[in-house]
């Protein structure tokens, strides 16, 4: 398995820690991914019911836009503001209110995550099959 990253920063930082290791460029790559993993799967999971998690995993693949590792700080603002654009003018949130989710006591949970568990959160969110999410949609 060969990896490789289009970011040039990346490139640089594994062509030099390779050098400096004497392993290849691949090598080193892998073993950072699966440290990473490691760190990820060590920190404690996220409390979420199977409502609450379909709902952000449904916000995370329409959404698409956590690119950067930068961008994970703001899944919860990013949740947040889509269940929020989707209430009704009665204040009632319509959309999500059929899943069976507690909107405020979900975004309180994100919003008390560390940045590991939005991270692992994220990452299952997006592995996440669409098929699954919408079969749920239509379970009262």
């Amino acid at each position: 398995m060969v990896i490789s990253f289009k970011d040039q920063v990346l490139e640089e930082q594994l062509a030099r820690r390779s050098a400096e290791q004497a392993l290849s460029a691949s090598q080193v790559a892998r073993r950072d991914l699966q440290r990473f993993a490691w760190i990820v799967a060590s920190d404690e999971p996220l409390e979420l019911d199977n409502k609450e998690f379909l709902t952000v995993a449904s916000i995370v693949k329409a959404i698409k836009w956590f690119q950067e590792p930068s961008q994970i700080r703001r899944l919860p603002i990013m949740v947040e503001d889509c269940i929020l654009s989707t209430t009704a003018a009665s204040g009632e949130y319509s959309k999500v209110e059929r899943f069976g989710i507690n909107p405020p006591v979900l975004f309180a949970k994100l919003r008390a995550a560390t940045p590991l568990q939005l991270l692992a959160l994220l990452d299952r969110a997006e592995q996440f099959p669409q098929s699954q999410i919408d079969q749920e949609r239509w379970v009262k």
